[in-house]
């Protein structure tokens, strides 16, 4: 039996992402939707990494806060619809927490943020999307963000997530035949 990784997807979207409704969406059922996608994975050389998956952390704010393990995260979902400092202070929190995990994932495979956006977003929405690829590469490592991408509808995210998970395989498949991050 093939042993199940799980790597995380932290949220940062206000007080609870189970009753956040982006695009007019319920988000909990979309993130399972896309934690469940089919990888389309090739059966070589990847059949023993097919049960590595991506899970959404749907955990209240005050619960990410108190989150004691944070190993296994390797990036974040963040609303940028409704713009505001606790968002900003949420997501730092977040990359100073990994900044000081010396056996963090992303260190591995690199870190991850899907910006969700309006379907017509503003200027200031556009440049925040900017502003925390800057905060993530300072707390990070600029060399170890892999994908800051925005997300306009639900399609693209349900697509989005899968391609995360697809490039940690790849990463993780890299490293094991000696040209991934922990070789170099």
């Amino acid at each position: 039996m093939k042993t199940v990784k799980e790597a995380y997807l932290a949220v940062v979207d206000g007080p609870d992402p189970r009753v956040w409704e982006p695009w007019g969406v319920n988000f909990e059922a979309l993130s399972k939707l896309a934690e469940q996608a089919d990888l389309n994975l090739p059966s070589v050389p990847y059949q023993e990494m097919e049960e590595f998956r991506i899970k959404i952390l749907r955990e209240s704010k005050a619960d990410l806060l108190k989150r004691e393990n944070w190993t296994c995260v390797v990036g974040a979902i963040v609303e940028a619809g409704v713009l505001s400092q606790g968002t900003r202070d949420t997501f730092a929190l977040i990359c100073t927490k990994l900044k000081f995990k010396s056996d963090a994932w992303f260190r591995r495979y690199g870190f991850y943020i899907l910006v969700v956006l309006p379907s017509a977003p503003s200027r200031e929405q556009l440049e925040f999307w900017h502003e925390l690829r800057v905060m993530a590469s300072y707390h990070l490592g600029a060399e170890r963000i892999k994908m800051v991408t925005s997300v306009l509808a639900a399609d693209q995210f349900t697509f989005s997530v899968p391609l995360i998970n697809r490039t940690i395989i790849f990463e993780h498949e890299l490293e094991s035949i000696g040209i991934g991050r922990r070789a170099s």
